[in-house]
């Protein structure tokens, strides 16, 4: 792909030039400022006809081109994202394109990954893939009604989790039922901000912060992470001194924690909270979070990270907050909360 502004539209969705030249990206132009139609035979199409008796020709819009391969690399699918100028004029509703002639498998990244996020769009599975680095790997059907097909369905029943974070709307949240019921080894694990982690990169989420804390403990590998105990966002189990027991942290017993270890992590948390200052919102019964500053996500820098892994990576911190109801919540609260 050598069109800046296409790059550019990647970028702001956290794919990098590497990643789109790895996963063979592309971008069509069209010609003199039009969509491209094809002749279908020399596509290897079967020619057809309008109900005028005229042939069809192949359509071939503007926009962003994503390719998917078999194991062997041959394309096996085109799909080609509108771009939303040319949207606004003709066909709003349709912002993907599936060039004929493709089939509907499965898109699978990293194949070989332990565990797996499901997504809806092409581009969110490869950001994924992109942040995992094959630690986890991603799968898209391509829509959030679409069912896997028979190899993908496989390879998903063998892995340690699939994280669904199909679209944050109705859609999603409908198609979530059908994978419980179908997958044991289902999780739903919705973006902490925006409707999908496209958007959610966007608005300033750290992508590989929010995977890890969804992960069985055995492949979380932060040093500083607790192992996770439970299937809720940011509930874990942390060994004390001497490597007994676990303990989970409650309202009864968070006062009694000496000032070391956990109690650390909560007072960083608290202290971040209050120097930025943020406020973290929780919603959908504890299933998703955002940490706010001025009513806006918050941005990524040195400091601001370590409060986003203090609140999203499994530990003391996340384990506090996993405790709490819906709703908004400064530095003073949770220090009211966390002092019973």
């Amino acid at each position: 792909m050598h069109n800046d502004v296409a790059l550019a539209w990647l970028s702001r969705r956290g794919i990098t030039p590497d990643t789109a030249g790895k996963n063979r990206l592309g971008y069509n132009p069209g010609k003199n400022d039009r969509d491209l139609y094809r002749n279908r035979a020399s596509w290897g199409l079967p020619t057809e006809k309008d109900g005028a008796g005229k042939e069809k020709t192949l359509w071939l819009p503007r926009g962003w081109v994503i390719p998917q391969f078999d194991t062997s690399g041959r394309v096996v699918h085109l799909r080609i994202r509108r771009r939303d100028q040319d949207r606004k004029k003709f066909l709003s509703s349709l912002k993907y394109l599936v060039v004929r002639g493709s089939n509907h498998s499965t898109m699978i990244l990293s194949s070989a990954a332990p565990a797996f996020v499901l997504v809806e769009s092409g581009f969110c599975a490869i950001l994924i893939d992109q942040e995992m680095r094959g630690a986890c790997g991603a799968v898209t059907t391509w829509n959030a009604s679409a069912k896997p097909d028979h190899r993908a369905t496989e390879i998903l029943r063998a892995a340690a989790v699939i994280l669904d974070a199909l679209d944050y709307d109705h859609a999603g949240r409908t198609a979530a039922v059908w994978w419980s019921e179908n997958f044991r080894n289902h999780k739903r694990w919705p973006v902490p901000q925006g409707k999908d982690p496209g958007e959610a990169y966007e608005a300033g989420v750290d992508i590989a912060v929010w995977i890890k804390a969804g992960l069985p403990a055995a492949m979380i590998q932060e040093k500083k992470a607790a192992p996770i105990s439970g299937d809720h966002q940011g509930l874990s189990s942390g060994q004390d001194k001497k490597g007994g027991g676990a303990k989970i942290l409650t309202p009864e017993n968070a006062n009694q924690t000496p000032p070391s270890g956990p109690a650390m992590e909560i007072m960083e948390m608290l202290e971040l909270l209050d120097k930025i200052p943020a406020r973290i919102e929780i919603r959908d019964r504890g299933r998703s979070m955002s940490i706010l500053a001025n009513g806006k996500i918050l941005k990524k820098d040195d400091e601001r990270k370590r409060l986003w892994k203090l609140v999203f990576l499994p530990g003391p911190a996340a384990d506090l907050l996993a405790l709490l109801n819906d709703g908004m919540y400064g530095a003073g609260q949770l220090k009211k909360f966390y002092n019973g």
